[in-house]
């Protein structure tokens, strides 16, 4: 039972990629490069400049969003990780102040227009290739000539909306069945350790200690 809510998990992560890679397949057409998208800057500080408590988002190349007291940017933005032990890059979309260390992209659209969640989309969509790429032994690294290889569908701004109510509703549909499957797994969890304890309890099944 355990092993079928896992499947229905995987199933629905593979739904949504199958959703992405229909949308970004359909026209070719609208591609634009790195540049011609994003006004591209990183942050300028260490990571052990966070604090537990502080009162900004401080974006690092961790998945974990830490705090800091100070901000550097106001805006709407892309995070992109630039560096990471295993390659395994991670995109935050945020909008407000904040700050971001010093190997972390802070990416901005060129066209106010233009939907970020449509390009949050399509750079978690090349992840893989970008780990595939990266450099470094001990800790990989992204560079800008790493990532002025990359292409963006950008259609008119009607289209993406469109298209990011599709993903969304894509999205959403994906994150509720893998939370159904992870109910049911820990639901298998919890059975499978009641019948354990059940089965080597030293008084025996239906016997009750007195």
């Amino acid at each position: 039972m355990k092993k079928g809510f896992e499947a229905l998990a995987e199933t629905a992560k593979a739904e949504f990629k199958a959703e992405l890679k229909e949308v970004f397949e359909e026209d070719c057409s609208c591609e634009k490069t790195w540049d011609e998208v994003f006004y591209t800057t990183t942050g300028k500080l260490d990571s052990n400049c966070a604090i537990s408590d502080g009162k900004y988002p401080f974006f690092t190349c961790s998945k974990e969003v830490l705090r800091i007291n100070e901000w550097a940017f106001d805006c709407e933005a892309l995070l992109l990780a630039g560096n990471n032990a295993a390659g395994k890059y991670d995109v935050k979309h945020y909008v407000g102040k904040f700050n971001a260390y010093q190997r972390t992209y802070v990416l901005t659209l060129k066209n106010a227009d233009w939907e970020y969640k449509l390009f949050q989309a399509q750079l978690e969509n090349l992840l893989q290739y970008l780990q595939d790429k990266s450099k470094g032994t001990g800790t990989r690294y992204l560079t800008m000539g790493i990532l002025r290889t990359l292409r963006f569908y950008v259609p008119e701004p009607f289209v993406q909306r469109e298209v990011v109510a599709r993903l969304d509703g894509a999205k959403a549909k994906a994150e509720k069945l893998e939370a159904k499957a992870q109910e049911g797994v820990a639901v298998c969890e919890t059975m499978r350790k009641a019948i354990l304890k059940e089965a080597f309890s030293p008084y025996g099944a239906g016997e009750v200690a007195l």
